[in-house]
């Protein structure tokens, strides 16, 4: 059987274009209503965001006070470490009674020194020089305890102590004996015998001498001493100014 429709063709064009109509007002109203319900949330989760920056900004505060204090005691520590640096290397010229110590203790009785000659000898050739504006560049950047450190090494760590020793012996034999102790001293680097001659007087044989003994570097100094030891230590703690050895 076929079913007859006896609606007319217009009625259902405008049923349809009815139900269009109403779906879009169902749309345009659940949009806002959306957006509406995101604004809130965001809102709310804004606000939650403020309420934990608000309860943790007291430890900030200390976080960033501490991060202060502590940038402040990292540069008083590298102020102090500069300053203790320069301290030792102050310290570094070997005083002239310990030298004369370490000669005399040894020294036979054969043997008899006509001259001590203590010396800071200096390699040969020309000395690099800065121009002022890098001088002054380097004066405003370097703490003053560093500057004056890398100034006082420029000057003597390129020298070298040297004492020089002429005499007279009657015991060939004791003298180099007495110059093999020398080389066992840890105070010196090296010992020479530069010169060694004979003598006749009234029927004597004596031997002219003379001999270079190279100092060890001091403390602060490039292959010097870390630590004090029994060996390298002066006798005295107070030694008077005027007994180091001088540029």
């Amino acid at each position: 059987m076929q079913d007859i429709d006896f609606l007319p063709a217009e009625y259902r064009n405008r049923q349809s274009t009815q139900r269009r109509r109403s779906r879009r007002f169902v749309v345009a109203g659940f949009v806002p209503l959306v957006l509406l319900g995101i604004g809130v949330a965001q809102w709310r989760a804004d606000r939650h965001i403020r309420a934990q920056l608000e309860a943790i900004q007291p430890e900030c505060r200390a976080f960033d006070m501490q991060a202060m204090q502590l940038a402040d005691l990292r540069d008083e520590l590298k102020q102090a470490d500069a300053r203790a640096e320069l301290l030792t290397y102050l310290e570094h010229p070997w005083p002239k009674t310990r030298l004369l110590s370490a000669i005399l203790e040894p020294l036979p009785e054969t043997v008899m020194f006509r001259s001590v000659r203590i010396a800071r000898e200096r390699p040969f050739g020309r000395r690099q020089i800065r121009s002022e504006s890098e001088a002054e560049i380097d004066a405003t950047q370097l703490p003053p305890a560093t500057r004056d450190l890398k100034l006082l090494r420029e000057e003597c760590d390129r020298a070298t102590v040297t004492m020089t020793l002429t005499g007279t012996t009657e015991d060939g034999i004791a003298l180099h004996r007495y110059l093999d102790e020398l080389t066992d001293q840890p105070l010196f680097d090296k010992v020479e015998l530069k010169s060694l001659e004979s003598d006749r007087a009234n029927e004597e044989v004596m031997f002219r001498f003379e001999a270079r003994l190279t100092v060890r570097p001091g403390f602060g100094q490039p292959h010097g001493p870390t630590a004090p030891s029994e060996h390298l230590a002066s006798a005295d703690t107070e030694v008077l100014a005027e007994e180091t050895l001088q540029p």
